[in-house]
């Protein structure tokens, strides 16, 4: 008879008891696309066991007092929901000091967890490259029945090449990787965007598993994206995601406004430095429509409403330790996606979206697309659909991190 096994979540998902109190008091930009991959990777490891896993969360929010309105984040604490234990810690919100503080938070928490599971074999998933998460896998690691696991859905330097580093920036981020080198070999396992971050970690092949993202369908059925479509006389272009040169917003604005087909629009959401730039356009260009910050699944709601989506982020350092999620999202809506093949995405890509190369290609393809034949357009939506949704749903992307920690699919616990 098997041993008896756990698996425990660390990361920093939105509770449902959170998401009004992180909607009110963020500043700026929330970390919807990070709370989403994390559920995915949640729901898609318990779909594969048929059982539920634990949590233990610190949420993901920006410090005090720049990005969040509160200097103590309070937990939500212990509690079981839809048969899932979870441990929802409170911790001082400042910069530089927030990771420790929630070092020893999740530590006090992660201790008591192992005292009450000491009797079976345990796995710890940690999402995230932050210096608590490899601090506590380091920790975990002097008990003899845990494997651990860290999911790095990107690097830290190439997460602000939209602005100049400080000082005191580029210092913590030497720490970070110094952290992570001095307790690497304490992780067992690892889950990475592109097998380029893999190889910049000096991870061995045998040590890690690519997985680029995954999508959870909504519900809307294709009938409904079609009818959606049809409603709209229009033809629209939609952004959603951050408004910076960084990811080509500026780019993307200014190519439409040089479309030879004028009867079209470009509706944007997201927040970023471009915002104040991006809404002195819109006080004289009427075609272009800022729709402010939204949740998710308002963003959702209004790429299938959208005649087009457009993610016109250009290839840069960055593209081959990322990778553009908004496109795997774009694809899962079922309409025409426009983007660029960027060097962290694999070849299964290229014949799924309409292709530009510049800022002079992507006015082209833009001025294309919006004249092509609606089935032809659906058609090129419905494949990108179906791609994403046999091979990046969650069930099937955390598989192959399920198969990398050896454990038994489909069986759940002993």
């Amino acid at each position: 008879m098997e041993a008896e096994y756990k698996i425990l979540f660390v990361g920093g998902v939105f509770l449902d008891k959170q998401k009004e109190y992180i909607n009110k008091n963020s500043k700026g930009a929330i970390q919807y696309a990070a709370n989403s991959l994390q559920w995915n990777y949640i729901h898609g490891i318990e779909n594969n066991l048929l059982n539920k896993i634990d949590l233990l969360n610190a949420v993901f929010v920006g410090t005090f007092p720049k990005y969040f309105n509160k200097i103590f984040v309070k937990g939500c604490g212990e509690y079981i929901d839809d048969d899932r234990y979870i441990t929802d810690v409170g911790f001082v919100n400042l910069p530089v000091i927030a990771e420790n503080i929630k070092y020893f938070a999740l530590k006090r928490s992660i201790k008591k967890w192992l005292r009450y599971n000491k009797k079976k074999e345990i796995y710890v998933i940690a999402y995230g490259f932050f210096e608590q998460n490899i601090k506590l896998l380091s920790y975990v690691k002097k008990y003899s029945n845990i494997t651990t696991c860290l999911i790095i859905p990107d690097l830290p330097q190439y997460m602000s090449l939209n602005r100049d580093l400080s000082v005191l920036r580029k210092i913590l981020l030497y720490r970070i990787q110094n952290i992570f080198d001095r307790y690497r070999n304490h992780i067992d396992c690892f889950s990475v965007i592109t097998k380029q971050m893999g190889e910049s970690l000096n991870i061995p092949t045998d040590k890690y598993v690519v997985i680029d993202g995954m999508i959870e369908f909504t519900g809307l059925s294709i009938q409904n994206i079609i009818q959606n479509n049809n409603e709209n006389t229009q033809f629209s272009f939609l952004y959603t995601g951050g408004l910076s040169s960084s990811y080509g917003t500026d780019m993307l604005v200014n190519c439409f406004l040089k479309m030879k087909n004028k009867d079209t629009e470009l509706w944007i959401c997201g927040d970023g430095p471009y915002l104040k730039a991006l809404l002195n356009i819109c006080k004289t260009e009427s075609r272009i429509h800022y729709m402010g910050v939204l949740p998710q699944d308002e963003c959702i709601k209004m790429q299938h409403l959208a005649s087009c989506l457009v993610n016109p982020r250009q290839d840069s350092e960055i593209t081959k330790y990322s990778f553009p999620s908004k496109t795997m999202e774009y694809l899962a809506s079922g309409k025409p996606v426009i983007a660029k093949k960027l060097d962290g995405m694999d070849d299964r890509y290229a014949d799924l979206f309409y292709h530009f190369n510049d800022s002079d290609d992507l006015i082209e393809v833009m001025d294309m697309v919006s004249g092509l034949d609606a089935d032809i357009l659906n058609n090129t939506g419905l494949k990108g659909k179906k791609f994403v949704a046999i091979n990046k749903n969650s069930k099937y992307q955390t598989k192959k991190l399920l198969n990398l920690l050896t454990i038994n699919i489909g069986e759940g616990n002993k």
